[in-house]
């Protein structure tokens, strides 16, 4: 089959499965299991985050400039919700990334 320059076909050939091997397939398969690891760990951050958050909101001073609502209510969670998701983006207190190293370990090792 011609390949159309810049352009590949759809469905590797199996002339390009046969030569990439077993082992390569392998270590992208961990590759993916160490990013899914990885955003599973910020999520988790993201998730604490969003915990102190909401309890800062819970004990500061009521009122303010807007009146007190259900939908303010709703608007707060999700702006907690998005805070917190950058923060643990940008790094955060390091407890995604310390996670993400103690439980990497556990994964399986890469075959050479």
């Amino acid at each position: 089959m011609e390949r159309v320059s810049g352009v590949a076909p759809l469905a590797p050939q199996p002339h390009e499965v046969a030569s990439d091997g077993f082992g390569a397939a392998l270590a992208r398969a961990r590759s993916k299991d160490e990013r899914r690891l990885k955003e599973a760990c910020t999520e988790m951050e993201s998730f604490l985050w969003s915990f102190v958050l909401r309890q800062m909101r819970e004990g500061g001073v009521k009122g303010g400039l807007f009146a007190e609502s259900p939908a303010m209510d709703s608007f707060n969670e999700m702006l907690d919700g998005e805070r917190a998701r950058e923060m643990s983006r940008g790094g955060g207190l390091g407890i995604g990334e310390m996670l993400y190293r103690e439980l990497a370990r556990k994964l399986p090792p890469e075959e050479p």
